[in-house]
């Protein structure tokens, strides 16, 4: 697997602001929150991983929402930031 280093403690090893697919929920006033991604490697096989928990939330008011998360892969706690660009429509690492 790509993404794990000599320990296998997973490693997104891709560039900030490189776009990915996310999952997300929204509640009934239409605000949303990340449930899961899915990152491709240099080989363009797919990853998918569960969102466990969003630490925090930071949004511009016109471009941008900022979601500070956490994720499980192959028995390690994780961090990722994930950024929504609400102007152009698409979700990026952080």
């Amino acid at each position: 697997m790509p993404f794990l280093n000599p320990i296998h403690k997973p490693i997104l090893r891709q560039p900030q602001g490189h776009p990915i697919a996310v999952r997300v929920s929204f509640n009934s006033i239409g605000e949303f929150i990340p449930r899961s991604f899915c990152i491709e490697d240099d080989t363009q096989e797919l990853f998918k991983y569960k969102v466990s928990s969003v630490k925090l939330i930071k949004s511009d008011k016109f471009y941008s929402k900022t979601f500070y998360c956490t994720f499980d892969a192959h028995g390690y706690r994780n961090d990722i930031v994930l950024h929504f660009d609400t102007h152009k429509h698409f979700w990026m690492m952080g």
